[in-house]
């Protein structure tokens, strides 16, 4: 079973022992293809604002 844990050295995925960290870049994506599956599955639409631009999912 693959495992997730993050905290505040990174984001890392765990499976059959072997650890991996993520590139920030990579968990950005992986974030955004995220948030962009829940909205298309619950029908919602979400906009994500930071301190640089507003992007709408």
């Amino acid at each position: 079973m693959l495992n997730i844990n993050i905290n505040k050295d990174g984001v890392f995925f765990e499976l059959n022992g072997e650890r991996v960290k993520l590139d920030d870049k990579v968990v950005d994506d992986l974030a955004e293809k995220i948030v962009s599956y829940i909205c298309y599955r619950d029908k919602k639409e979400i906009m994500i604002f930071t301190d640089k631009e507003k992007t709408g999912l």
